[in-house]
């Protein structure tokens, strides 16, 4: 096992990945909702989108001068299993740190990001949760109650206060912590490349 994992960053640093820096992006869900991605690839393939799109956006906002078609290179993981080997499907993407534009002779011109701080990770977070809540409620996936708080999160682009996501009954309320279980990303580090 080891040294498949290996062979593989060395076919990716060696033949797939440009000499430019990387960074880790990760997204990992509620476990109420890691129930319908663990059984679904549709449904992976459509919170993968989702996240790498949130991603592009962020990076394309923060690399002066890049326009509107710029795009993203990008290598996902897909881990169905946490550190204690318990049921856990999340995704690990390797992003190149700025992202490609394309020029009139068809070339592509590298744009690094800058300045991406913990206001833009608030951002991607809250836009992947948003998009992702109203994703499983357009699929009838949430109860009643949730999709009115996939609604409300929908009609909230900024990040909103701690714990409210979505309510289960007026009387019970289902709070979900950022940190513990929306962390659609950690913070990502910048990841030294061997060349």
């Amino acid at each position: 096992m080891e040294s498949k994992r290996r062979a593989t960053a060395a076919h990716l640093t060696d033949h797939v990945l440009p000499a430019l820096p990387v960074r880790q992006w990760v997204l990992s869900v509620p476990k109420r909702l890691r129930y319908f991605l663990e059984r679904n690839p549709a449904l992976q393939g459509v919170a993968l989108r989702l996240f790498l799109g949130a991603v592009e956006q962020c990076l394309r906002a923060h690399c002066p001068g890049c326009g509107t078609h710029a795009r993203i290179g990008a290598i996902a993981f897909i881990h169905r299993f946490g550190s204690a080997l318990n049921a856990h499907l999340h995704f690990h993407c390797v992003v190149i740190d700025g992202v490609f534009a394309p020029t009139p002779t068809r070339a592509a011109v590298f744009h690094p990001a800058n300045a991406i701080d913990s206001r833009a990770l608030a951002t991607v977070q809250a836009k992947v949760r948003r998009r992702l809540l109203a994703s499983f409620a357009r699929r009838g996936l949430l109860a009643q109650d949730d999709k009115r708080g996939a609604k409300r999160a929908r009609q909230n682009d900024a990040p909103g206060p701690p714990g409210q996501v979505f309510r289960r009954s007026p009387r019970k309320r289902a709070r979900i912590r950022p940190s513990a279980a929306w962390s659609a990303m950690r913070s990502p580090s910048t990841l030294a490349r061997t060349a």
